[in-house]
């Protein structure tokens, strides 16, 4: 032990002197994720805020009773806001200008053609940078003509061989749909684009970490002293055991303190401690056991690196390092269940929730990864690829 210890302590102050591992471990995901997460913005945090445009051309009951309520339901959600009594030369005039992110536009005739029953339609005013705004208007748009498709079948219905009065119309816009869609409150298990982008990014970055250590071993036969090492009185199993412990000590102390500092200078939040802390040592495990398999089929510790950062890239843009994978029935989607980064973030999420409780599929499926790979990688490094 005393030999695993000394060589381990020498890689790592190796390491600290190059300052490699904390540019690669650290800085490299926190900037990136800083950026990224200015750019995407906070709007699945719950920080979205847009102000649309009613455009009421057509001056009639129909038109006025929608705009109604567009302003009532639709403002009662946080983050929107409307503005009214605008001609449609004002409203684009504002949407160029970014004064109103979309605006929705009610043309002339709109009442007439909605109470005989014919063809009619919306005008949606968007900004070409503002494309998520200019969606929302369009499903603003999209439900009002739902509305109206319901209230006309009504209608049909009361009156199949005319065309029903005004107040059989308005009577059966104000019905209510046969199913009422209430909104429960349950426990979040998504994490916040902050902590979701750090804590992918930072597992992204960690696969790039831990390759220092293991290929330590292609570095100590191309520098020929693993034939000195060999030849000393330790135990051939010594310096591989060594090789991997500063993988995991390096993996440990990057995520720890990235945990630590994006927490305190970011807001990040990593859930429940126990949940973190455990998750964190599982995929430090996962990420080391692939770097085995890689040191053990290179060469040379350039075979080796390149190797690791292709399959690091790979793994993590599988498991959703930059952006989560969309679930569904596809090969990418099943792709996804064998990458550590995928276990990791829903892990995370879980644990924010429920606790350590909660994390535990994540942590077993992480664990069973490393126990797998890591297999492997100690049949090939036994074979003496290393030496």
């Amino acid at each position: 032990m005393r030999a695993t210890f000394v060589i381990l302590m020498k890689d790592l102050r190796l390491r600290v002197r190059d300052r490699s591992a904390f540019i690669i471990g650290i800085a490299a995901p926190l900037v990136l994720a800083t950026i990224l997460s200015q750019v995407v913005g906070d709007f699945g945090d719950g920080d979205f805020s847009a102000t649309f445009g009613l455009v009421d051309d057509d001056r009639g009951q129909v038109s006025a009773q929608f705009i109604e309520r567009i302003k009532t339901e639709v403002g009662q959600t946080s983050g929107f806001d409307f503005e009214t009594d605008l001609s449609e030369a004002e409203a684009r005039d504002q949407v160029d200008k970014g004064d109103l992110d979309a605006a929705i536009v009610f043309p002339a005739g709109f009442s007439d053609a909605v109470l005989s029953q014919a063809q009619v339609g919306l005008q949606v005013i968007g900004n070409k940078e503002d494309q998520l705004s200019a969606q929302i208007a369009g499903s603003i748009a999209q439900s009002i003509a739902s509305r109206i498709d319901a209230a006309n079948l009504t209608v049909r219905l009361v009156a199949p061989d005319g065309t029903p009065d005004p107040g059989t119309f308005f009577a059966a816009l104000q019905e209510q749909p046969p199913v009422d869609l209430t909104q429960l409150q349950s426990d979040d298990r998504q994490l916040d684009t902050t902590t979701y982008l750090i804590a992918g990014l930072g597992t992204l970055f960690l696969f790039f970490l831990v390759q220092y250590g293991v290929t330590g071993l292609l570095e100590e036969r191309q520098d020929g002293t693993m034939a000195r090492l060999l030849a000393a009185p330790i135990h051939p199993l010594t310096v591989p055991l060594a090789k991997a412990l500063v993988s995991v000590v390096l993996g440990l102390i990057g995520m720890a303190t990235l945990a630590v500092v994006s927490t305190v200078a970011l807001g990040a939040h990593w859930g429940d401690p126990a949940a973190a802390v455990v998750l964190i040592v599982a995929v430090v495990l996962a990420a080391v056991s692939v770097v085995g398999v890689v040191a053990g089929v290179a060469r040379t510790a350039e075979q080796a690196s390149n190797a690791q950062s292709v399959i690091a890239l790979i793994l993590g843009l599988l498991g959703g390092a930059f952006f989560p994978i969309s679930r569904g029935e596809g090969l990418l989607t099943k792709l996804t269940l064998v990458t550590p980064h995928y276990w990791f973030l829903r892990g995370l999420g879980d644990g924010s929730a429920g606790g350590l409780g909660a994390a535990w599929g994540s942590v077993a499926a992480l664990l069973l990864f490393a126990a797998v790979v890591g297999g492997a990688g100690t049949v090939l490094l036994l074979r003496g690829r290393w030496r």
